[in-house]
């Protein structure tokens, strides 16, 4: 019980700056990855001390990386070792330098490190921090009035060094920015608190509940009965957080060259080597940039295909030679001759370069020479070989008749 209540309520410590006071609540250590703190030196840690805030940690297992992941999960900037087992952590340093030799104390929890002196301390900065140097006041924005309760002030650190019945915004604004704290507040008409953080379980209120005149600036509003007035500067904040994630390298792409066009490798082919019949009236228009494309769509009741009717070998979709007719029904005749005319119109694809399909449901007649009694189920695919000038009548049933460029049915 007593460690819980140590935990909520620390002793009393001194701030950096003389006659401060606070108790303070600590936040966890850091568990992620950040850029670790450099060592500055030994510094003298007489009153008022080096650093603001003693932090309540186990004395018996200290170490200088407890101490920093407890200064940085805490979002302070620097952190400082002494009596072999005591963290301090703060946003500015308030003493001197002194001699090395003094802080030679091992630490609780690594024999190999130091912690410190008994009157000195090992100090350690995070460098992720900006430059305080040449920020004014005006870094300052306000956030609004908080809620400001036992258990959870918005801000926490009251700067008592501030004259009594003289408070302004102003000047809390100074004595935050001279000790490096991002947050500043004033309440109740006199007082001024600064912090690292926002407290957590406080609530944004109405402006009109931090009403009450500054002490030492009536035209100024100083927040109210358990209400501050609170002021916020990114500028003053860490850019490294606890859990920042820092970016990846930047992506380049490789766009490789794209040709404007594709040409098939095959040219356009026959089914034929005579000339072609009289009434095959097959337009070939050209669009959208292809080459001669040629596609065949319709509902026509019979055609032929003959030995002397070109028929063209379209790519589709950047294939070679492809054509398809598809959905030929019932009865199907291949002869050799009689060629019969090929009433299709052929409007151009997109794209394609001599691409041909032929779609409907014709009753299909392809002729070579005399008929050859076939019949054959629907449907029948009839498709181009891309690689070679051949057809292939392929039928559901499994039954296949090869046409070669001669006309032969095998």
């Amino acid at each position: 019980m007593s460690s819980y209540k140590t935990a909520l309520a620390v002793a009393a410590i001194t701030f950096a700056t003389p006659g401060v006071h606070a108790w303070y609540k600590n936040l966890p250590k850091c568990v992620d990855s950040y850029t670790p703190f450099t060592h500055l030196g030994c510094y003298d840690n007489a009153q008022p001390g080096a650093l603001l805030e003693r932090m309540d940690m186990d004395a018996n297992n200290m170490t200088i990386e407890a101490c920093t992941a407890t200064c940085k999960g805490n979002a302070f900037g620097y952190a400082a070792l002494g009596y072999s087992g005591t963290c301090y952590c703060g946003n500015t340093l308030n003493t001197k330098v002194t001699d090395s030799s003094l802080c030679n104390r091992q630490c609780s929890g690594n024999s190999t490190q130091t912690c410190g002196g008994d009157a000195s301390v090992a100090v350690y900065k995070d460098t992720t921090f900006p430059d305080l140097s040449g920020k004014t006041t005006d870094v300052y924005t306000p956030l609004g009035c908080y809620t400001d309760e036992s258990d959870a002030r918005p801000v926490f650190f009251r700067q008592d060094n501030l004259k009594s019945g003289s408070l302004s915004t102003k000047a809390c604004l100074a004595s935050c920015l001279a000790g490096g704290f991002p947050y500043a507040a004033t309440e109740y008409a006199d007082e001024c608190y600064c912090g690292v953080v926002l407290g957590s379980g406080v609530s944004n209120v109405s402006s009109s509940e931090c009403s009450m005149p500054c002490s030492g600036a009536p035209e100024e509003m100083c927040g109210g009965p358990s209400r501050q007035s609170v002021y916020h500067a990114q500028e003053l904040e860490c850019y490294e957080p606890c859990g920042y994630v820092p970016p990846g390298p930047p992506v380049t792409y490789s766009v490789s060259s794209i040709p404007a066009t594709y040409k098939p490798s095959t040219p356009a082919s026959t089914l034929a080597e005579s000339s072609p019949a009289e009434s095959s009236p097959v337009s070939t228009p050209t669009g959208y940039g292809a080459t001669t494309p040629t596609a065949v769509i319709g509902t026509p009741t019979s055609s032929t295909v003959a030995e002397s009717s070109p028929v063209s070998t379209p790519a589709s979709y950047g294939a070679t030679t492809s054509t398809e007719i598809i959905n030929i029904p019932t009865s199907s005749t291949i002869a050799e001759s009689s060629p019969a005319s090929s009433p299709f119109s052929t409007p151009a694809s997109y794209g394609a370069t001599t691409p041909t399909a032929v779609i409907g449901t014709p009753t299909s007649i392809i002729a070579e020479s005399s008929p050859v009694s076939s019949p054959v189920s629907s449907p029948v695919s009839f498709v181009l070989h891309p690689y070679c000038d051949a057809v292939y009548i392929s039928v559901v049933a499994h039954r296949e008749h090869r046409v070669n460029p001669a006309g032969v049915v095998s």
